[in-house]
């Protein structure tokens, strides 16, 4: 089992953002998370992916538990929330930092990473100037620098057009053909119905429903 994440709450006060989730995914597999604004989706995502530190319950990622054996999860990409830029350089630029801060950049691997989420890893144009479509697919590009296992994204449509969410859509599901498994919250029934083959109905931090 890739994931197991078993009786998983979090509580901020006398709050529950969540509350008793559980559900265990395989390699390749694909969990959507739906539910209203404030249903607990991006708490549950920040907790997976080891940003906040749930109140009880475990998770395990490849046999390993998030908090005890591992800090956060390895081949792990993650695109919550805003992704943090630097907005006086490129697309290009900013991969290039980004995965010097973990290896040695690799030129050719970025210009096909970004030509995969449909960006010109030649442009010269800083992210600064870019729209949230654009923004969105660095993002994406962001989240699979490392050749993650598992990737977790909330709203990763987010800003794009209908030609961009169809591509991707495609991305994702040649993705999955390649063995990545995805955690993806997101509003657009379409992208649940085309991405997902388990989903998580999400209402006050509890789970009301669970498909299949």
């Amino acid at each position: 089992m890739l994931l197991t994440v078993d009786h998983v709450s979090k509580r901020y006060g006398e709050h529950w953002a969540i509350r008793d989730i559980s559900f265990a995914m395989e390699p390749g597999g694909s969990l959507g998370v739906v539910g209203r604004n404030g249903s607990g989706k991006t708490v549950l995502l920040k907790c997976l992916s080891g940003l906040t530190v749930p109140t009880s319950g475990t998770i395990t990622f490849c046999e390993q538990v998030l908090g005890k054996e591992i800090g956060t999860l390895e081949k792990c990409g993650i695109l919550i929330e805003a992704p943090g830029y630097l907005s006086d350089y490129s697309g290009f630029d900013n991969l290039k930092l980004f995965m010097g801060i973990r290896r040695k950049p690799d030129a050719e691997e970025i210009g096909t990473l970004l030509e995969r989420v449909g960006l010109d890893p030649d442009s010269q144009v800083h992210v600064g100037r870019y729209s949230l479509g654009m923004k969105q697919r660095l993002g994406i590009a962001m989240a699979l620098m490392d050749h993650p296992d598992l990737l977790i994204l909330d709203e990763p449509m987010n800003g794009l057009d209908s030609s961009g969410v169809r591509e991707m859509r495609e991305l994702f599901v040649s993705l999955r053909r390649e063995g990545t498994a995805m955690i993806l919250a997101s509003h657009i029934e379409g992208d649940i119905q085309t991405l997902c083959n388990q989903v998580l109905y999400l209402d006050q931090g509890t789970v009301i429903r669970k498909t299949p």
